[in-house]
């Protein structure tokens, strides 16, 4: 009786073309989906996670009157009078814009992080522009903004070390979307 099942599922192998579940195996949750699949969803994630952390940090910053006043004190081109002008409008419109381009950005990393956890090409060359857009202006804009550590030590040593941190994470996305293994993968599934 045995070989009858045996000779049936040689049978069903050539049909179908496909091979028999052998329980000595280890299966993947999804054949033929390369390793590094899962960690371009988690580096998304982790991702994500640093630029909230790092628009956090910018927030407080904004909402500091005293580290805005330093600053513009520093530059040494404005009066007292026009300092305290520049500082009403300055900590509303500083913590709006950190509102908004965080909302932003939250919207375009569920989009790439939904297309990615679908295997969506779509969503591996989004998150590849992304990924180098951002970078280029957070490397810009960290040039522009290194300074004197001594108005805000802790809070500027904090926001560097989450810059620093996202750009290692950035250039770990890149690579592994650039892949072969997983550039193949995705390409080789349908667009929608």
């Amino acid at each position: 009786m045995s070989t009858d099942n045996h000779d049936y599922a040689q049978q069903a192998d050539s049909k179908f073309n496909t091979t028999v579940y052998d329980s000595t195996k280890t299966y993947d949750s999804v054949q033929g989906r390369p390793k590094k699949f899962d960690k371009l969803r988690k580096l998304t994630v982790v991702s994500f996670i640093l630029y909230l952390l790092s628009s956090v940090v910018g927030t407080i910053m904004a909402m500091d009157e005293s580290l805005l006043r330093r600053s513009l004190q520093e530059t040494g081109a404005l009066t007292e009078t026009q300092i305290e002008d520049a500082l009403e409008g300055t900590t509303t419109m500083s913590i709006t814009v950190s509102i908004v381009m965080a909302a932003v950005a939250t919207i375009l990393y569920v989009v790439v992080l939904i297309g990615v956890s679908r295997a969506k090409n779509w969503g591996r060359v989004m998150g590849i522009i992304l990924a180098i857009v951002g970078g280029i202006f957070t490397l810009s804009g960290s040039a522009m903004s290194i300074g004197d550590f001594t108005v805000a030590p802790v809070l500027l040593t904090v926001s560097t070390v989450i810059i620093v941190a996202w750009i290692v994470v950035s250039i770990l996305w890149l690579i592994t979307a650039f892949n072969p293994q997983v550039r193949n993968y995705f390409k080789s599934l349908p667009a929608v």
